[in-house]
């Protein structure tokens, strides 16, 4: 499953306050989202997942993303693994 089949899947099923079920995307308000990206890296979105050869040096992570529904723009929270090449570009970062 991609991130666009994980987001889809958040709002197939989405509904108000009252519980009524949304036809569209125009009447959410979204205020800190968390969306599970599964096995993915969160930063360069690299299946990490048993058999990808990164799936051993791989570590839990989140990250700040930007959703764009109906050309607006909601800043969430992507939750899933952060791949070892990541780890590295991360850490040099880090150190400069």
């Amino acid at each position: 499953m991609n991130i666009k089949d994980n987001v889809k899947k958040v709002f197939t099923n989405a509904e108000n306050q009252n519980g009524e079920h949304l036809e569209d995307c125009t009447d959410i308000k979204i205020n800190n989202l968390n969306i599970d990206i599964g096995e993915h890296c969160t930063h360069c979105n690299k299946d990490t997942s048993l058999g990808s050869g990164l799936f051993v040096n791989r570590i839990p992570s989140d990250a700040e993303a930007e959703l764009i529904l109906n050309d607006e723009k909601f800043n969430v929270t992507v939750e899933g693994y952060m791949c070892y090449d990541c780890q590295l570009e991360y850490l040099d970062y880090l150190w400069v």
